[in-house]
């Protein structure tokens, strides 16, 4: 019978020596991955936290004489945001910080505490808390970004009127959306970093310039450090419409001068 084959024998003992020493490493490894080094590693994984950044769409320019002559255009600029989660919970680090934020940054003390408030429903998702920041102030935040956990700076699209005396009736202009705004419109898309048009173009044919924001995930180690980033396909910004408006510059600045301080409204037929 094979089993009083003496190689057969020895081949069992060698196969169930593998086996049991396969047995012996896993738990080996097991034993110092969870204990050994356990404390280790759960520091680790508590000190990366993950974040979604919003990314946000460039806006749709806007422009008269049939489209030869643009009146509003995007341009690059920098913005601060907060991921609540990150940020200190209480105590004087957080008063510290909110005190540096304001006199490094010029952030505004209530703007970041509401910032802070709201992220109780999403405390991973950023939450801009300064606008058209100089590149000065971005740069030594970047210079110091573990001293300010939760904080980070990104591009932002600005926009820039021109002849804005000209054009500033028809055209509006735009701002971060208000809580009453985003309770109306967050099935439309909007968020707290929303930017929406206020008066004229801008506000009545907002769905159509704004564009769709997108996203990105990071995560960050305990010194604020960014240690991976995933740009999801479909967090890709979409950029808005551009609009072409049906008004002649020529005249619309002769009529600008003819009323110069006169109030009123002008019809040409």
């Amino acid at each position: 019978r094979p089993r009083h084959n003496p190689l057969y024998r020895a081949q069992l003992n060698l196969l169930g020596g593998l086996v049991a020493l396969a047995f012996l490493l896993l738990l080996g490894r097991l034993f110092w991955v969870q204990v050994i080094r356990g404390r280790y590693f759960e520091s680790q994984a508590i000190s990366n936290k993950q974040q979604t950044i919003i990314l946000p769409a460039d806006r749709g320019e806007v422009y008269v004489n049939g489209g030869e002559r643009r009146i509003v255009r995007n341009a690059q600029s920098f913005s601060i945001y907060v991921v609540p989660h990150n940020f200190p919970k209480g105590g004087p680090e957080r008063a510290r910080l909110i005190e540096q934020c304001a006199a490094h940054f010029g952030i505004d003390t209530n703007e970041l505490l509401n910032a802070l408030r709201s992220g109780r429903w999403n405390p991973y998702r950023s939450r801009i808390v300064a606008q058209d920041v100089p590149i000065k102030s971005i740069l030594r935040l970047a210079e110091h970004l573990d001293e300010f956990p939760g904080l980070g700076f990104q591009h932002t699209p600005k926009r820039v009127y021109e002849d804005g005396d000209v054009f500033s009736h028809i055209t509006g202009y735009i701002r971060l959306i208000t809580p009453k705004e985003l309770d109306d419109r967050q099935q439309q898309g909007y968020h707290r970093n929303a930017l929406v048009g206020a008066k004229g173009i801008e506000s009545q044919y907002d769905l159509d310039l704004r564009g769709q924001d997108g996203y990105k995930i990071q995560v960050v180690d305990a010194r604020n450090r960014v240690k991976s980033e995933t740009r999801p396909e479909e967090g890709e910004p979409v950029p808005g419409n551009d609009l072409v408006l049906t008004i002649d510059d020529r005249i619309q600045r002769i009529v600008y001068d003819m009323m110069q301080g006169y109030p009123g409204g002008c019809l040409v037929p």
